[in-house]
């Protein structure tokens, strides 16, 4: 049971790496607009793993284990590509915004934890967090940078 849960956490070996190559790719061949559509679609493929997980816990552990470790490379790839786009949210203010993004995702694991979970399984809380999940991965649509552009638009925006 030990070496099958710890298959999640062993997909940080590469799988953010992975991420941060795919952002790099599409940032050479798009622009900033490449980045952000990358992190748009490896969160969307995230949620649909998430989505497979919470269906297949009536396949067996085979299933489970095989759907867990697909879930978990985009779960890590989608960090890497958002660390794409960390160093051009604030030029001024880098070392800030990297603190935010590195120390949010431990805050937010613990809050949700807290949320869904208290002292016993919750049925209810897979289908609530994928609807959360969803809903938070659209706000990347609504992220603009003025020095790069946005989904739609590449390069300097004027101001608001």
């Amino acid at each position: 049971a030990g070496l099958l849960s710890s298959l999640y956490g062993l997909m940080n070996l590469f799988a953010r790496s992975i991420g941060g190559l795919m952002s790099d790719w599409a940032d050479a061949r798009w622009e900033m607009r490449g980045r952000l559509w990358c992190l748009w679609i490896i969160q969307t493929l995230e949620g649909v793993a998430f989505v497979l997980r919470v269906r297949a816990k009536k396949g067996g552990v085979v299933v489970c284990v095989a759907i867990m470790v697909f879930f978990s490379l985009f779960v890590q790839a989608a960090e890497g590509a958002s660390y794409g786009v960390v160093p051009l949210v604030s030029f001024e203010a880098l070392g800030v915004v990297s603190g935010m993004i590195g120390a949010d995702g431990n805050l937010r694991a613990v809050i949700n934890a807290r949320l869904w979970f208290r002292g016993h399984f919750e049925t209810d809380a897979d289908r609530v967090y994928g609807h959360l999940h969803h809903s938070c991965r659209r706000l990347v649509f609504l992220l603009v940078l003025p020095r790069v552009g946005c989904h739609v638009v590449q390069g300097r925006l004027p101001p608001l």
